[in-house]
């Protein structure tokens, strides 16, 4: 478990899988995923999550405030010998994305798990690169990007259909 100021981040597990789907279609987070949204189902969810390299390990947090599931973090492509990985998925149910004030520095719940993630994949991990990407029509975790001072190593594009357009 990793413990943070506000939420804490723990190891996705099966049972979770349920509230975790009703979670992401419910507050319409199928953008986490570099699919369209129709095809985020029950059935796939665990194979989209947990989705990595062969040879590479995959890390999938659940990230809860207290009791409650408000959303999910995916670290993938972990490769031991080039010591990267992916952040490949986040989502997080809709009235915890903003700022808020008894969050680290007035930053989001969602700022406050991804910055723990990074700190787990190079203090924890020993990583000594992530890497990650977003979709055109995601500007939420843009700004995530942004706040985090990461750089724009390149653009894709045209990648993914989606909804009849190519993001």
């Amino acid at each position: 478990m990793i413990q943070c100021k506000n939420v804490y981040l723990r190891s996705l597990e099966e049972s979770d899988i349920p509230e975790l789907y009703n979670l992401i279609v419910s507050n319409d987070m199928g953008q986490a995923f570099d699919t369209t949204y129709h095809e985020v189902t029950l059935q796939r969810l665990p194979g989209m999550l947990c989705d990595t390299d062969p040879g590479t390990q995959v890390k999938v947090f659940v990230i809860k405030k207290e009791k409650e599931l408000i959303g999910f973090i995916a670290l993938s492509n972990i490769e031991p010998i080039k010591r990267s990985g992916y952040i490949s998925a986040l989502g997080m149910k809709k009235k915890y994305r903003g700022k808020v004030a008894d969050g680290f520095l007035g930053a989001s719940y969602t700022i406050e798990a991804a910055g723990a993630l990074i700190i787990y994949a190079f203090e924890v991990l020993n990583l000594h690169k992530l890497y990650a990407h977003t979709f055109s029509d995601n500007s939420g975790v843009d700004q995530l990007y942004k706040a985090g001072n990461w750089t724009v190593e390149g653009v894709i594009r045209e990648f993914v259909p989606r909804n009849g357009e190519w993001l």
